[in-house]
């Protein structure tokens, strides 16, 4: 007797959710320049995702490296290092690379829910 294949999706969630953390969460000795910490989550439909959001990821990684292989871990971005030191001394591709990142951003089909603490007790 043959079984009927499972339909897409079956027992699990139709949603994918990515977590992160910013700012100081010590415990002890908080810096009084940053007090505060930001619990972040995107919620984000799985369809969404494959469809749409991996695919311009991988677009602009290509465009950007020639590869997909480069994680975009904020701080690496941030500080200019790995794959990122190209954008220490171009400015004009420095540029391209942020308002790409960021238009990548505002058009991903998601629900951000941010918690902001000020007061770390």
């Amino acid at each position: 007797m043959a079984l009927d294949p499972p339909t897409p999706h079956e027992g699990f969630s139709d949603y994918i959710i990515f977590v992160d953390e910013s700012g100081d969460h010590g415990l002890n000795g908080i810096d009084p320049d940053f007090p505060m910490f930001a619990l972040s989550f995107c919620l984000i439909a799985k369809t969404s995702y494959a469809q749409q959001i991996v695919p311009a990821f991988q677009e602009f990684k290509f465009e950007m490296w020639g590869h997909d292989g480069a994680i975009l871990h904020e701080h690496e971005i941030r500080k200019n290092k790995g794959p990122f030191g190209i954008l220490r001394t171009n400015p004009v591709l420095r540029e391209k690379f942020y308002e790409r990142l960021n238009g990548l951003m505002a058009d991903a089909p998601m629900f951000v829910i941010a918690r902001l603490s000020t007061k770390l007790t």
